[in-house]
């Protein structure tokens, strides 16, 4: 949800950054700081999610195959030769 949040603030940026009208320089303290927690906490989700991948990876349940095809609309289609344990 960190990384969801992190890519919309640098999509469309804060309101009060956005017009320059009305703010101080507290509050654009505050607003920076806000925005390095945010994209410490999308790194650091970003980490797990990496680190997770590759111990499941490396223990067997998580593995990279050529036999599966993926088409449109997101289905998946397997090929007859594909035996899943």
């Amino acid at each position: 949800m960190w990384i969801i949040l992190f890519n919309a603030l640098d999509d469309f940026g804060i309101k009060e950054l956005n017009s320059s009208i009305g703010h101080s320089n507290h509050t654009d303290i505050q607003i920076e700081t806000t925005k390095r927690k945010i994209a410490d906490e999308a790194l650091h989700g970003a980490l797990r999610i990496a680190g997770l991948a590759s111990v499941l990876t490396s223990n067997g349940y998580l593995v990279s195959s050529t036999e599966i095809n993926f088409y449109e609309a997101g289905l998946i289609h397997f090929k007859s030769d594909l035996i899943l344990p």
